[in-house]
């Protein structure tokens, strides 16, 4: 059970002149070879579809989109489905209006936490010709929409897929800069509950290098951990790549190449073909650049073999307000720009350690090495002046592994007052109900402790004075703990 995806960007529509109009039909045979064992069939635009968001632009847009749409239907027999994302020249920046002006100042210069669907409205105003394009590509049916997300929900089989097409651009200028593009990710993050699909694919404009500072990192996280492929455009390279970081764990990226760099020429003209395999999870992407009379693939920024696709666990153990506070505390009242308080994640460096084995043999490695699992497998200790940071590391980390799906527990070792083992239990389920909830209690007791991770807080505070009855804690809580 395959999917095929026709990923276009950066068309940049202006005239009936335009060179690639004339290639709907190539673009739709570079797909013919990929049609065996194909069941559904997607075209995804990632933006920048018209040149200036006017309605003829688009007019132009759909016949050339349909055109492509239509010869791969007849030639596979199979239904077609469009996803369009909306870009920054899908704009109309004629009509932008001086209370949209003010708008964007307020939202530079501040989080405008009162960002409701009036502000939204007037600030989308100049993306009004997209929408009217949008409504006659695509289904109405199984869609959840507002003017800055939209997803939509397929079953293949019995597979769930979702795809979900961001407006990026919302606040975009006409002269578009680099660290000022801004997204409400609060406004979104109750699809983290929603029911996970099998699929997840994230469509938007512009990479994450265009977001500014203060909402970088945030909507990063986000975007990382709800989506299995995250579709880009925008800057006219295409790639494609698996991002690993500790945030997130594993996500893949694939960034559009530019369809239509020129009007006068189709010259430099690439897309990218993209094929999933469900049942196996992995997936394909080659990039076809315009060789004189046809579309070929090319090697660079393509991945013709087929790589295993990394998918998203949702942890269901969530932080209750109450300890997110204090994790997330920097320590000091911190602002940017005129932006609410910066939580410990915007902020934080992972400092350097220094590493002492058995023959005392020091080495210097970064702490953010205490991220991967099998390191920290037998038990790791830190040591370090006061004021050095040891409190500050642990919430990170704890941060960190419950964003990868690992669901850890913080102790202070100023509580571990017994060794014996019904005392030991008590002093876990008091940090679960204070870190979880008490309704997380029997769900924690029933978790494989391969997903547990332990930390402890000021351990040289415990009112434990004897070396042997600290020993015994540690070897009660490693016999708990993954």
């Amino acid at each position: 059970m395959a999917i095929l995806i026709l990923h276009l960007s950066d068309i940049h529509i202006k005239s009936s002149r335009d060179s690639i109009l004339t290639k709907a039909k190539e673009i739709a045979a570079s797909t013919y070879g990929y049609l065996p064992g194909i069941s559904q069939i997607l075209i995804v635009v990632s933006g920048d579809i018209a040149f200036s968001g006017q309605r003829s632009e688009y007019e132009m847009a759909e016949i050339f989109l349909k055109e492509i749409r239509d010869t791969i239907a007849n030639e596979s027999g199979l239904p077609v489905i469009f996803f369009v994302a909306l870009g920054n020249h899908d704009c109309d920046f004629k009509s932008n209006n001086a209370t949209r002006k003010l708008l964007l100042k307020q939202i530079a210069e501040s989080d405008l936490t009162e960002l409701d669907d009036s502000v939204i409205d007037a600030c989308t105003t100049i993306q009004s010709a997209f929408f009217k394009f949008r409504d006659s590509l695509e289904s109405s049916t199984n869609v959840e929409d507002d003017k800055l997300w939209r997803t939509t929900r397929l079953t293949i089989s019995d597979k769930t897929i979702a795809i979900d097409c961001l407006n990026i651009s919302w606040t975009s200028d006409l002269r578009e800069e680099p660290g000022k593009v801004y997204f409400p990710v609060e406004r979104y993050t109750p699809k983290t509950l929603q029911p996970v699909p099998d699929l997840r694919i994230v469509v938007m404009h512009h990479p994450l290098n265009w977001f500014g500072q203060s909402i970088y990192r945030p909507f990063r996280t986000f975007i990382r951990q709800l989506g299995d492929i995250i579709i880009t455009g925008h800057e006219h390279q295409g790639n494609v790549g698996i991002n690993i970081d500790a945030e997130t764990n594993k996500s893949t990226y694939i960034e559009g190449c530019v369809l239509q760099r020129n009007e006068r020429t189709v010259k430099d003209s690439s897309y990218n073909i993209i094929t999933i395999d469900l049942e196996v999870n992995q997936f394909s992407v080659t990039r076809f650049l315009w060789k004189g009379n046809r579309y070929e693939p090319v090697d660079d920024g393509s991945w013709s073999d087929y790589r295993e696709l990394p998918t998203k666990s949702k942890n269901n153990f969530s932080i209750l307000p109450s300890f997110a506070e204090t994790l997330d505390d920097p320590g000091a009242f911190l602002t940017r720009s005129g932006r609410s308080t910066l939580t410990l994640t915007d902020v934080f460096v992972y400092p350097d350690l220094k590493s002492v084995d058995v023959g005392d043999r020091r080495t210097v490695l970064n702490a953010s090495s205490l991220l991967r699992p099998e390191l920290i497998a037998n038990g790791v200790l830190i040591s370090g002046d006061e004021k050095s940071g040891r409190t500050t590391l642990l919430y990170q980390i704890y941060r960190e592994y419950h964003d990868r799906g690992f669901v850890p527990v913080l102790l202070n070792g100023k509580h571990i007052s017994k060794t014996s083992d019904r005392d030991i239990d008590s002093l876990i389920r008091t940090a679960v109900r204070e870190q979880y909830g008490v309704d997380k209690l029997i769900s924690f007791e029933q978790l494989s402790k391969s997903k547990k991770v332990l930390l402890i807080d000021n351990f040289d505070e415990s009112p434990l004075g004897e070396s042997t009855a600290r020993t015994k804690v540690l070897q009660g809580l490693q016999k708990r703990f993954g």
